[in-house]
């Protein structure tokens, strides 16, 4: 985070690349001729386009650095080192996402005032199954020599499902003003942030020492 904090390439490249998207999107939909609802996905979609290259350096730069031996030297489990980049990108990812939604309500006109606690919550769980999948993917072609291009190649077709399952929780959010828990896509919710979390975590060793 300080890296990323003192340089700032990754984050105003992403907070550029989120408004100048919103402002396409706001022109190609007009507000008029679509429901709240249906506009709600055009916010999931700057978001997860917008942080792709935040989530596809993974420990690219421990690698270029070739840092990543001397972490691996660590005498700590390397769970807890997948845990640590998680965090750390999860409080970048949602940072964009708070810009995004800032610019997406002014260029939509979303009412976000009702929904803004429950909308929070809904970013954060699914923001957290695109940073552990982008981090552990990220991981996976660290020391690729093509990682970006094999890195998108994997996680877009990946991520699929969680986009399609945010977008339809924000519209059913927008329709009734309350989230509902117990439906098809809470499955996919679960399977990136619990089973999916664990599963990596389990893993992330073996990849990052091979």
């Amino acid at each position: 985070l300080l890296t990323e904090w003192k340089g700032k390439e990754t984050l105003w490249s992403s907070i550029l690349f989120s408004l100048m998207l919103l402002v396409i999107l706001s022109i190609a939909l007009p507000i008029s001729s679509f429901p709240p609802q249906f506009l709600a996905g055009t916010f999931w979609i700057t978001l997860f386009f917008s942080t792709s290259y935040a989530l596809s350096r993974g420990f690219s730069k421990e690698a270029d650095r070739e840092t990543l031996d001397y972490l691996l030297m660590a005498p700590y489990p390397r769970g807890m080192l997948f845990f640590s980049k998680t965090l750390a990108v999860e409080i970048f990812v949602f940072g964009i996402g708070l810009v995004t939604l800032f610019f997406f309500v002014i260029f939509f006109h979303f009412p976000l005032n009702k929904i803004f606690l429950p909308f929070l919550f809904l970013l954060f769980i699914s923001s957290w199954g695109l940073v552990v999948s982008g981090v552990f993917f990220g991981s996976l072609t660290a020391r690729a020599r093509t990682r970006e291009m094999a890195f998108y190649l994997i996680v877009y077709p990946f991520l699929l499902p969680l986009l399609m399952a945010s977008a339809w929780a924000s519209s059913s959010l927008v329709e009734t003003g309350s989230l509902k828990y117990f439906t098809p896509w809470t499955l996919v919710f679960l399977f990136f942030d619990v089973f999916l979390t664990l599963v990596m975590y389990s893993l992330i060793e073996y990849i990052l020492e091979g």
